[in-house]
């Protein structure tokens, strides 16, 4: 039955802070563990073709599972709450959680910089056990979350508000089991597949609907039909985890896969209604939103356009399409989702709030020269080039803009933060 009466449903609102610090802490780390590689041309992890994917998948699971997780791990701890109408979790758990995430992270960090495959992998190891640890770690207040929430307190979101928190246990065992059994012919593409297409997939397709559907009420996608795209969006997730692991053993062709990588990412943009998002971004009377998010959804085509490019003769392989969606996609949906909540505490009209333009442009202009890289690529290359030291530059000034905006609001702002955010006081009934 969900935590002790001692603790108030409202006692978490506005916990989401010390895990939004802490990611962007383990943020810059990972940005400066990237450019000291490049820097020092640290190819020896990128040998050979094993060795990147390995490499890349370290990567990808402490930027994935690390820093973009504790992000959602606060929004989530901060509102879900609030909106349900029940405790699930006490104050020990988010500290732990805390805890476990940045250590997690601190590994695999510390194993890349050694520059030695076999301490990277053993530190990776320890490492990924902790993150996927601190997904298990989650699964009791999310399974408390469904079984005691408020009867039609997920209407506007329907299952995507509650399912996400009831399979993060699943996740985490099954993505930790994909790297100790990396040697497995096809279980890194299986582990990629998991991470991004099914899990971290999942996680912002429930944010850009909580907050279309949900925070700005502009009802992108009607309540009874939430229930068959999301289970339609985790088939097809599904289908690609197949598809990742066949391809992987050399069992299905570059195409098949390819095409089951783009059909999740399409769907995704088809069913959130863009078009009627557009127009009301651009219409006189235009209800307001997060550019962030908006521009999230937006990229979701280009995902699907990179998985096509090999059939017109264009190779620039699917590493591109996972860098574009954690470093554009993911980022764009979680920083806005952040920002968004931080000015509700602050009690912002959602009529003067201002759009980090700073930030959007430059993980645009990020996006593009991850596009610039993968064109150029070469498995056998010596070095790194200054592209790729651009590119981190572009996104340590989105994160550097992003985070003057939250900064600045709480220590120099003129509004008072307040504990109880805008719009979801209206969840809360009298104790």
């Amino acid at each position: 039955m969900g935590v002790s009466s001692k603790y108030s449903k409202t006692w978490a609102a506005g916990s989401y802070f010390d895990l939004i610090l802490s990611s962007a802490m383990m943020m810059l780390l990972f940005i400066a563990t990237i450019t000291i590689i490049f820097f020092t041309d640290s190819t020896t992890l990128f040998a050979t073709e094993e060795l990147t994917n390995i490499t890349t998948f370290a990567l990808v699971f402490c930027a994935s599972i690390g820093w973009i997780m504790a992000i959602h791990a606060g929004i989530a701890f901060d509102i879900l709450p609030l909106i349900h109408g029940v405790v699930t979790f006490e104050y020990t758990l988010l500290r732990h959680y805390l805890l476990v995430n940045v250590a997690g992270q601190a590994l695999i960090l510390a194993g890349l910089l050694t520059g030695d495959v076999q301490l990277m992998q053993d530190f990776s190891t320890a490492g990924i056990a902790l993150l996927s640890w601190s997904l298990v770690m989650l699964g009791d207040p999310g399974k408390n979350l469904h079984q005691n929430k408020k009867s039609r307190s997920d209407d506007e979101v329907g299952i995507a508000s509650s399912l996400p928190g009831l399979l993060l246990p699943l996740f985490g065992i099954a993505s930790f089991t994909t790297w100790v059994l990396r040697d497995i012919p096809g279980m890194i593409e299986l582990g990629f597949a998991i991470i991004l297409v099914i899990f971290l997939n999942m996680i912002n397709f429930a944010t850009i609907l909580s907050h279309f559907n949900r925070r700005v009420n502009m009802a992108i996608i009607k309540p009874k039909h939430i229930p068959m795209i999301f289970i339609t969006l985790l088939s097809l997730s599904t289908l690609h985890a197949v598809m990742a692991f066949l391809y992987g053993r050399g069992n299905v062709s570059n195409d098949m896969f390819s095409i089951s990588l783009g059909l999740p990412f399409l769907w995704i943009f088809v069913m959130s209604k863009p078009f009627k998002l557009l127009r009301n971004s651009i219409s006189k009377n235009s209800t307001p939103h997060s550019k962030l998010i908006l521009a999230s959804l937006f990229s979701y085509p280009l995902l699907a356009a990179t998985t096509a490019f090999n059939r017109f003769g264009i190779d620039l392989g699917n590493g591109v399409t996972y860098a574009l969606f954690i470093f554009c996609t993911s980022l764009l949906c979680v920083w806005g989702m952040a920002l968004y909540l931080h000015e509700d505490h602050l009690h912002k009209s959602t009529h003067t709030r201002k759009t980090p333009w700073l930030t959007l442009l430059s993980t645009i202009a990020g996006a593009m020269l991850i596009i610039i890289i993968y064109i150029g690529i070469d498995v056998e290359n010596d070095g790194f080039s200054e592209i790729e030291i651009l590119w981190a530059m572009t996104i340590l000034i989105s994160f550097i803009a992003w985070a003057i905006v939250m900064v600045k609001d709480v220590f120099l702002g003129e509004k008072d933060w307040h504990k109880i955010p805008m719009y979801y006081d209206r969840f809360i009934e009298k104790e």
